[in-house]
């Protein structure tokens, strides 16, 4: 909760002084609140809620879905680590072809492409609950353990479609250089 508490109110700009005045208690006791040294009585949270436009349980989300990400981080870096290996794993296969029969090679390629994508669901299934809409977001959460806070913008169908079609393109013109660049493809 100390999190939600300090995030809502830098998003309403106030200081910490100017929050007490609006809910009638000192500069102190909001310090340490933040400070996780005390917890707002009921009345308090329910002016904090009134003041922040949202619920009691969005204002004291933020523990639960805390110790979730917090619980399951390890299990995600792994995936994001998994993640990566079969990315490498790809283009190393797809390189293979070079050297080994290139039915062998696209058998590799598709294999490891697949078990990528199932990582990645199994990722995205992970952290859904946690909000993560960006790659920053994501990355942060991975680095750090700490899953942003305050309210949350949905990313929009039509974003998430140009980024899945930015990846698909990205993919094959790197694919489509390796081929020329390394196996001898002609166009």
């Amino acid at each position: 909760m100390v999190s939600q508490l300090i995030s809502y109110r830098k998003e309403s700009h106030l200081t910490q002084t100017e929050l007490a005045r609006k809910i009638h208690v000192s500069r102190q006791t909001i310090s340490h609140w933040e400070t996780g040294k005390s917890t707002p009585d009921i009345q308090s949270l329910v002016l904090l809620c009134d003041l922040y436009h949202v619920t009691l349980k969005e204002l004291l989300s933020s523990d639960a879905a805390s110790m979730k990400a917090n619980a399951s981080l390890k299990h995600n870096r792994k995936l994001c680590i998994g993640i990566g290996a079969t990315i490498i794993a790809t283009y190393v296969s797809l390189l293979g072809s070079r050297w080994i029969l290139f039915t062998y090679s696209m058998m590799l390629v598709s294999s490891f492409s697949t078990l990528g994508i199932v990582l990645s669901l199994m990722l995205i299934h992970s952290t859904s609950s946690f909000r993560l809409n960006t790659v920053g977001q994501l990355t942060n959460y991975i680095t750090t353990g700490k899953i942003p806070v305050g309210r949350h913008s949905k990313i929009s169908n039509r974003k998430i479609t140009i980024l899945a079609i930015s990846g698909a393109i990205f993919g094959f013109i790197l694919s489509f250089l390796i081929g020329i660049s390394f196996l001898g493809w002609h166009i």
